[in-house]
């Protein structure tokens, strides 16, 4: 469920790398809630991670290229 959220924010024409990363954030939660009850199959939980695997990475490279695009701006006036 939150991972094609996070797929979808990091899609747009302008990424979202902050929202992306809260939903990894919490399709990773989810998914330890599965395997902590058992609630999930061997195979489930393999597909599960490999579907989340490459999001994080994706995450920083949309983070670090709106960084970029802004001349790697720290906040300051």
């Amino acid at each position: 469920r939150y991972a094609p959220e996070a797929q979808q924010l990091l899609a747009q024409e302008h990424p979202l790398p902050q929202p992306a990363y809260e939903r990894i954030l919490k399709a990773a939660h989810s998914f330890n809630l599965l395997d902590a009850r058992k609630a999930i199959s061997v195979t489930e939980r393999q597909r599960y991670i490999l579907r989340i695997r490459p999001l994080p990475t994706a995450v920083a490279e949309a983070y670090y290229a709106s960084r970029g695009g802004r001349g790697f701006a720290m906040g300051t006036t």
